[in-house]
C-alpha cells in the first residue's frame, strides 16, 4: 500500500518540476523525505533524495543500505562514499541537472556550500534554487489512509491521557508521570513520541514547554499534561489541566 503511495507522490513532484523550472528536486528534511520515498530515518544527516523527471535516488551510507532499499523500493538506493556531497554530485552530473531546487528551510548554509563545491569538482555548473512549501503543499492534502492513521494517533493519546489522569497521586514526581506516559503510548503501538511529553505540575505549570524533573504533585495544585503519539509518521498532540482535590478561587478564575 505504501509503495503505491509513494509512486503517486513522486508523480506529484515530477508535474510541478516544470512550473518551477527545474531539471530535479533535492529533498533534505527528514519529514518529506519519508513522505517522498517510504525511508522512515528520522535524521537529517542520514540521506537526501533526488527527483528527476524520471529517476528518484535516495542517497545515504552503507549503514542504512538495508534498511533503506527495504523501505524505499520506488527509489534507487545510492551508498556515497565518505562525502555524500562528491557522489550527489556524480549523479547530477549523469543526470544532466542544471537548474536544481532546493528546500531552504531544511539545507543549511554549510552543506549548500559543499554541495556547489562537489557539483563544480564534477564539472557541472548547476543552477540552484531556494524553493519553500513544495513537497508541504502536498503533505497538506490527507489521504483516507493518512487520515485513519492520524485518528488512531488521536486515540491512543486520548486513552492514555484519560489512563494517566485517573491515576495521579499526591507525591508523585513530574519524571515519574511522563515515564509512564511513554511507556503506556508505545505500549499502545506508538513508533515514537510526537514530542518528550511535558508534565508540569504547581509552580512549573506557568512555565512554558517545561522539563519534566523531580517536583512532586501536590492536592490542590495544578499538573499540565501535554503529549502525542507518533504512529507511521503521523503525530496527536493533546494537552490538558488538571488538579487533585479542589482548586482555590484564583486558579478557576484564571483557568
Amino acid at each position: 500500500m505504501m509503495t503505491n503511495y509513494v509512486r503517486l507522490r513522486l508523480a506529484a513532484v515530477r508535474e510541478l518540476l516544470p512550473a518551477h523550472e527545474i531539471d530535479a528536486l533535492l529533498v533534505s528534511g527528514p519529514e518529506n523525505r519519508r513522505y517522498l520515498s517510504g525511508f522512515t530515518a528520522s535524521d537529517p544527516g542520514w540521506g537526501m533524495l533526488l527527483i528527476t523527471a524520471k529517476a528518484a535516488l535516495l542517497l545515504t551510507d552503507f549503514r542504512y543500505q538495508a534498511w533503506a532499499r527495504q523501505e524505499a523500493q520506488e527509489c534507487e538506493v545510492c551508498i556515497h562514499k565518505v562525502d555524500l556531497a562528491e557522489t550527489l554530485g556524480e549523479h547530477l552530473k549523469k543526470l544532466e541537472v542544471r537548474r536544481l531546487g532546493f528546500e531552504a528551510a531544511n539545507l543549511t548554509y554549510r552543506q549548500h556550500q559543499r554541495l556547489t563545491q562537489a557539483a563544480n569538482d564534477a564539472g557541472l555548473e548547476v543552477a540552484w534554487q531556494p524553493l519553500e512549501g513544495l513537497v508541504e503543499g502536498l503533505r497538506q492534502i490527507k489521504t483516507g489512509e493518512e487520515l485513519s492513521v492520524m485518528r488512531r494517533a488521536l486515540k491512543l493519546t486520548e486513552t492514555v491521557m484519560r489512563q494517566v489522569a485517573g491515576e495521579l497521586t499526591p507525591g508523585q514526581t513530574e519524571r515519574q508521570v511522563a515515564w509512564e506516559i511513554e511507556k503506556r503510548l508505545r505500549e499502545g503501538g506508538a513508533e515514537d513520541m510526537a514530542f518528550p511529553p511535558i508534565v508540569a505540575a504547581g509552580p512549573n505549570s506557568a512555565r512554558p514547554h517545561h522539563h519534566p524533573g523531580d517536583y512532586a504533585i501536590k492536592n490542590g495544585e495544578p499538573i499540565i499534561i501535554d503529549m502525542g503519539a507518533k504512529i507511521d509518521g503521523y503525530c496527536s498532540d493533546m494537552t490538558r489541566t488538571f488538579i487533585l482535590g479542589l482548586a482555590d478561587e484564583q486558579f478557576r478564575k484564571i483557568y
